[in-house]
């Protein structure tokens, strides 16, 4: 099962590695955590369609893109890591230990 503080921690790891990335996309991580914050479990985040209903609610002043968008980012956190609780243990350490070789990922501009 997945728990509110477990996407609350993914949250925190992705805005961490959203910090060169734009801001729009670090303002949605942020509405996200501010969603999280209004749950008791991650049930709202199921479906893509529930996870909608739900952000629009807790979010009535963002616009509509931004509350999908919001949503979406939820649904897929909430996927990752029940598709993570399934792994196995080893294949959770190969998964650790390419994160660890592959460093930090930032955009590079090309002409």
């Amino acid at each position: 099962m997945v728990t509110v503080k477990q996407l609350e921690q993914e949250l925190l790891r992705e805005k961490q590695s959203l910090q060169e990335s734009t801001t729009y996309r670090q303002q949605t991580a942020e509405l996200a955590l501010q969603v999280l914050k209004t749950v008791q479990n991650t049930k709202p985040f199921l479906s893509r369609e529930s996870a909608e209903k739900f952000v629009s609610r807790a979010l009535p002043s963002a616009d509509r893109d931004q509350q999908l968008d919001v949503a979406k980012m939820l649904h897929v956190l909430w996927t990752q890591k029940k598709n993570e609780q399934n792994y196995s243990g080893e294949f959770q350490r190969q998964l650790a230990e390419r994160k660890k070789s592959r460093g930090p990922i930032s955009f590079v501009l090309t002409k």
